[in-house]
């Protein structure tokens, strides 16, 4: 239905301020949001909520939605179906009302009430990255020097791999969005400054359509794992992928371009280390890992935030807590104070 607010607005007007108000979160945003809404349109059918009580959603409609079966999700989840309605109804031209107290004390319950938590994402180490590396055959294989170059950038550069890889290959590829093979450039040692791998991304979840470069520096210490290197090698091996295609798309045996999946790439590196009896990972563990491998090696925590491009210090006091602090401050103690 239409909202009162804009009955006096063109078509044309209406779907120009509906795709502007649409574009102030980013595409990946947009779609978990376009998921929620569909999860409460569907839990309206399953509770006969009548057409007029879905758009604008009368407070105790809401209420009674962000309520129910709150143990059984996490606290993420909720604030999740709260912010797409916000703006769904935005979108519409609608008030999103709701108490703002009793909302707050919702979204406490959801967090005192919520699942079992999910075990945290282990970060890769330098002996997965090791083992991964001996595992592929980059010498003779394109996808395996892609998926080598693919892996160790993203740990090096503390990169989303999803802002490598595409999700499946049937998806429509945005040139705005996603980092192509254009987008490289090769920075050789210039006094002081080592060599680096640079990957200009269009857009990002942070910076959004300003776009941000990733980089990642040269390893003389670990040479056989260094960004720098993998990326020159992939490149070449695969010099005849056209700019346009994705950063880390390869030629496979029959000279046909294809892009690097994020699922063949994960797969990839798990086979190697299950083959190694080492735990399989996950497409973040190599972000975490990055990072924690940085903070490890005594790296100044701004000087991380801004390489990683951390929105707030919330990820790095866990990830120090979990992983660094507490290993350096209980190890190694003297057995005989026991």
């Amino acid at each position: 239905q239409l909202s009162a607010r804009w009955s006096t607005l063109s078509a044309d007007a209406r779907w120009k301020l509906k795709v502007s108000i649409a574009s102030s979160v980013v595409k990946k945003t947009l779609k978990d949001y376009g998921s929620a809404v569909r999860a409460f349109l569907g839990w309206c059918d399953r509770n006969n909520i009548p057409p007029a009580q879905r758009l604008p959603i009368p407070e105790t409609v809401l209420l009674r939605y962000l309520a129910d079966n709150l143990e059984d999700i996490r606290a993420s989840t909720y604030t999740t179906r709260r912010s797409a309605l916000a703006l769904w109804h935005s979108i519409h031209g609608y008030d999103f009302s709701v108490d703002s107290i009793i909302s707050k004390r919702i979204g406490r319950a959801a967090r005192l009430l919520q699942p079992e938590a999910v075990p945290s994402r282990p970060p890769v180490r330098l002996d997965d990255l090791y083992v991964i590396r001996n595992a592929l055959p980059i010498e003779r294989d394109r996808a395996s020097a892609a998926i080598w170059a693919c892996l160790s950038f993203a740990f090096f550069a503390l990169a989303r791999l999803g802002e490598l890889t595409v999700d499946v290959l049937s998806a429509p590829r945005d040139p705005r969005d996603r980092s192509s093979r254009c987008h490289w450039s090769l920075r050789s040692r210039e006094g002081s400054v080592a060599p680096t791998a640079i990957l200009r991304l269009p857009t990002e979840k942070v910076q959004g359509p300003n776009g941000v470069d990733l980089i990642a520096a040269e390893q003389r210490t670990s040479p056989s794992i260094c960004p720098v290197a993998a990326v020159r090698w992939h490149l070449h091996v695969n010099s005849e992928v056209p700019p346009d295609a994705g950063a880390f798309a390869f030629i496979d045996k029959d000279g046909l371009v294809h892009e690097l999946r994020t699922q063949f790439c994960v797969d990839t590196a798990n086979a190697a280390l299950t083959a190694a009896r080492r735990a399989p990972i996950t497409a973040h563990c190599l972000r975490i890992g990055g990072t924690t491998f940085y903070m490890a090696a005594g790296i100044s925590e701004a000087d991380i935030r801004r390489h990683g491009r951390w929105k707030s210090d919330a990820m790095l006091v866990y990830l120090r807590r979990l992983y660094v602090a507490a290993g350096r401050a209980f190890a190694d103690v003297d057995p005989t104070h026991g």
